[in-house]
């Protein structure tokens, strides 16, 4: 099977936010291991090796100043009657963020050959997903959750940017880092 590729910044867990969610989790959530957390630029589904090498290029002229962000509340992606993620949305850093992703997406998407994006930039981390099977009952359980948690009140530091696969042993994480650069400080 050939793995999804993506751009995105990479969230540090530096300050172990994302435990307080470990907690009370819905047991038909799966967390996302902490070094998986990301804030996404583009996603690009299944391309080649010639591909990630052109995303690459595009990254190594990347030019944009770090930032901070902070977190607002738990969602449902891309809406609550069709969840597949749960994400925390950005709050402070939001317009920066936004403007991060309109700024690469679609040079990256002209580098593999893939239509301009129409979306507007949504910022988020996504910190969780509904196992597969979940039921409209546990669905609902999550949804409540999502509804009575507070975000945690941590700010992150925006200050890379990689291209990301799939990891090799998905059990243990999701994703990995083919390629990754630091943002201006």
């Amino acid at each position: 099977m050939t793995a999804n590729t993506f751009v995105a910044a990479p969230i540090e867990n530096t300050k172990g936010w994302l435990s307080q969610y470990l907690i009370k989790l819905p047991d038909a959530l799966r967390v996302f291991d902490a070094r998986d957390l990301h804030l996404t630029v583009a996603f690009l589904g299944k391309i080649s090796a010639e591909a990630q090498h052109a995303v690459i290029r595009i990254l190594e002229q990347l030019s944009h100043p770090a930032f901070e962000i902070s977190f607002d509340r738990l969602v449902a992606l891309p809406n609550a009657k069709r969840m597949s993620a749960i994400s925390l949305r950005v709050k402070d850093g939001a317009s920066e963020a936004a403007r991060f992703i309109e700024t690469w997406r679609e040079p990256i998407f002209q580098s593999v050959a893939l239509p301009p994006e129409t979306r507007p930039p949504l910022p988020h981390i996504t910190i969780a997903r509904p196992k597969r099977n979940a039921t409209a009952r546990e669905k609902n359980t999550i949804l409540n959750w999502c509804n009575a948690e507070t975000p945690p009140s941590v700010t992150i530091p925006i200050n890379r940017v990689a291209l990301y696969t799939w990891s090799d042993n998905r059990k243990e994480r999701q994703f990995k880092i083919l390629y990754e650069k630091s943002l201006q400080v």
